[in-house]
Formats: C-alpha cells, sequence, structure tokens
C-alpha cells in the first residue's frame, strides 16, 4: 500500500517541478505584437524608442539555441515588445537534480527485502538578459 503512495508522490513532485516558468520580467506590459525585432547593441537600433522593462530566461543547456531563440521572442510579443535587445547571454552550471526511489518490504521470516535507486547531474543551464522596447510613434 505503502508502494502506490509514494510512487504517486514522486509523479507529483516531478510534475510541479517541471513546469517551472523560465521567464522572469520585470516592467510593462502591451497588446501582443508580432515578429519583433532583435539587437545584440544598442546603437543598432535605428528607431526612437521606450524601454518597457527587464526580461530574463533560464533554459536547460541541452535545448536546441533555435528553440531557446523563438520561446524567448514570442515571450517578449506577447510582452507587447517591437523589438529585443540581448543584453547577456551566459552558460550557468551550477546546483544538482536529484531523485530517488526507494522501497522495502519485510519477508515472512523476519527478513527484509530492499530497492532502491538515485541519480545525481549537474545542473547546467543557458541564461539570458535581455530589454524589452516598445517604438515611439
Amino acid at each position: 500500500m505503502k508502494r502506490p503512495i509514494l510512487l504517486f508522490g514522486l509523479l507529483i513532485i516531478l510534475g510541479l517541478t517541471s513546469c517551472n516558468n523560465p521567464y522572469s520580467y520585470l516592467g510593462k506590459s502591451y497588446p501582443p505584437t508580432l515578429n519583433p525585432e532583435m539587437f545584440f547593441r544598442e546603437q543598432d537600433v535605428n528607431r526612437e524608442y521606450e524601454i518597457m522593462g527587464k526580461l530574463q530566461a533560464e533554459m536547460p543547456s541541452t535545448m536546441n539555441m533555435e528553440k531557446v531563440q523563438r520561446k524567448l521572442m514570442n515571450e517578449a510579443a506577447q510582452k507587447g515588445a517591437d523589438a529585443v535587445l540581448i543584453e547577456n547571454f551566459d552558460l550557468v552550471t551550477g546546483g544538482f537534480r536529484s531523485a530517488g526511489v526507494g522501497g522495502g518490504k519485510s519477508g515472512k521470516k523476519g527478513g527484509s527485502v530492499g530497492v532502491s535507486t538515485s541519480s545525481t547531474e549537474v545542473k547546467k543551464d543557458v541564461k539570458i538578459e535581455a530589454t524589452l522596447i516598445k517604438y515611439k510613434n
């Protein structure tokens, strides 16, 4: 009876940790836009603009970089940005991800049988810091 409860609890924990929002945003929001521009230097923005806010994203380093870029630009578009100025792009290594499952059962003659598995890996993420821009009319 304890084994199903243990497995159910583990599934809930894994589900909650895998649904973390990879974005942090501080700033103004506007109606969504389509296809914001991307810049890597402030002097390349050739239109008058206001800074809407700062967007930070952290995603697994195993994710395809084109997918990371698409997700970042989609998030900026949802906030109403006309352009994104990439300020910083880093590979962050640190922390650990651990998972473990264990169980045991007492035998009929007083013996016990146990099964346990666990794994630990170093967490590696891509961290992006960007400024969201809204063009002035």
